[in-house]
């Protein structure tokens, strides 16, 4: 049975695609103090400032490739090292229908039927005794912008 696309209680062992998340930190007299979080993903690991980012083909991600932290309380902190877990707080975070959809090309199950919800994507991709482990299907990704771009968009040379 398919997830009905609106079923947020349900876990999935499912693959993703190389990923990669911006925190962005405010220099206080306190310590750091979180501004945002982005994320895209990736078809591979970073080699410039020309290599190429996607849309983040999940949940919680705005059009601006801002992470909707929902009512997550970020510590202030002493120093950047503390900051290592924040990215486990978008990832195995709860993935809600808030923020998503649009974000991929459309994706095919295994009956032809064309996918375009994350959740009915992640139960695709899903991990189970039935379904082993497959590398994830590149092709949907839908291209956004290069990273000096984005790093340049957000004020940063």
């Amino acid at each position: 049975m398919q997830p009905s696309g609106r079923d947020t209680h349900k876990e999935y062992d499912t693959v993703l695609p190389w990923g990669l998340t911006f925190i962005e930190l405010l220099n206080t007299k306190d310590g750091y103090k979180f501004s945002n979080m982005y994320q895209c993903a990736l078809k591979g690991p970073i080699l410039n400032g020309d290599t190429m980012l996607f849309e983040w083909p999940g949940t919680n991600t705005y059009n601006d490739h801002r992470i909707c932290t929902g009512d997550l309380k970020f510590p202030t902190v002493e120093k950047l090292e503390q900051t290592a877990g924040f990215p486990f707080l978008f990832y195995n975070g709860i993935n809600t229908h808030i923020v998503s959809g649009g974000k991929f090309n459309v994706f095919k199950d295994k009956g032809g039927r064309q996918v375009d919800d994350p959740f009915k994507l992640y139960w695709n991709l899903r991990v189970d005794k039935d379904n082993p482990v497959q590398p994830y299907p590149y092709e949907i990704l839908r291209q956004a912008i290069t990273l000096n771009a984005f790093l340049e968009g957000k004020g940063y040379k």
